[in-house]
């Protein structure tokens, strides 16, 4: 009875540990009246180069509808350089990405 008791408690808590890392889903819009920490829609980040780089592996990205340049060095992703030929948009592992909304959904 004891064997089946620990059992159960070690899955218990092995499925209670695995829903405490819920992912982060980060948002990004070309202009935003908030304060750009793209923690919702209404403080959505310009800058979708620097919401891939705040995430982590299972957080999402969502993206408005619009055009996007970037605005980093593919080999410096912490600086900002409009006219850099090497700027490009470096995708992390796991991070998910998904675009085209209205900038209304949750």
């Amino acid at each position: 009875m004891k064997k089946y008791f620990f059992s159960y408690m070690v899955t218990l808590l092995l499925c209670m540990t695995n829903t405490t890392f819920a992912q982060t889903a980060r948002y990004v819009k070309p202009t935003s009246s908030g304060d750009g920490s793209g923690s919702s829609w209404n403080n959505a980040s310009p800058d979708l180069q620097s919401m891939i780089n705040a995430s982590s592996a299972d957080d999402e990205v969502w993206v408005s509808g619009g055009t996007y340049l970037p605005t980093h060095p593919a080999d410096n992703l912490n600086t900002i350089d409009i006219n850099n030929q090497k700027n490009a948009f470096v995708l992390k592992m796991d991070v998910k990405i998904y675009g085209g909304f209205a900038g209304t959904e949750t």
